[in-house]
């Protein structure tokens, strides 16, 4: 739901306009917050399978130097 559609419900169930507007708002706010929280996620999960490649491949060069 957006914080449009979410204002737009709460006028119509009579709900005062300041605190629809609050709500809607609050809805806002936290649809960013998650959005910040997903990219950090991918970034994170990123990292990690670059740094899972590079141990990976110095293990596989000390490995063929033992050779």
């Amino acid at each position: 739901m957006s914080g449009t559609s979410l204002y737009r419900a709460l006028i119509h169930a009579g709900a005062p306009e300041a605190e629809s507007r609050e709500a809607a708002a609050e809805l806002g706010a936290l649809g960013r917050d998650m959005s910040e929280a997903k990219l950090m996620i991918a970034e994170t999960r990123i990292m990690v399978r670059i740094l899972v490649g590079l141990v990976i491949a110095i293990f596989l060069l000390l490995l063929k130097t033992m050779l």
